[in-house]
């Protein structure tokens, strides 16, 4: 009984413990026979960033009475939202801020110069990039 324990407990479990399969250090990549994993990008300069499916912009100072339809109006004048999320008030269920999404960096580019500070049903809005590096 005490052999089958030493045996049991000398023995690795999981991944990675293939005896001549080592883990091998690439330029960018981590590989260990399988899947290989490219390295995060070290660009230092700033500016906005993409995120995973587009470029999103954040709108804010929206006016209490404006729908989901009047900001989908107005910001689809510079190209197609691939996705819009809608920031409401807990209490009174009003229009907070908008998260609008482009799949062009140049159309987001558009919307940001054209609307930042322009007027929706009387208000000036803030519009600007959700994500800068």
């Amino acid at each position: 009984l005490d052999l089958l324990f030493r045996d049991f407990m000398s023995s690795e479990r999981g991944r990675g413990h293939a005896p001549n399969q080592p883990i091998t250090l690439q330029k960018g990549r981590i590989g260990s026979g399988g899947a290989s994993y490219e390295a995060a990008s070290t660009e230092t300069s700033s500016g906005p960033q993409r995120s995973i499916e587009g470029w999103i912009l954040i709108v804010t100072n929206i006016h209490e009475e404006a729908s989901e339809d009047d900001i989908e109006d107005t910001f689809s004048d510079h190209g197609y939202i691939q996705h819009m999320t809608v920031n409401r008030d807990r209490k009174m269920g009003r229009i907070k801020s908008v998260l609008v999404e482009y799949g062009e960096k140049s159309e987001a580019q558009d919307a940001v110069n054209n609307l930042d500070g322009s007027k929706l049903l009387g208000q000036k809005i803030t519009v600007d990039w959700a994500f800068i590096k």
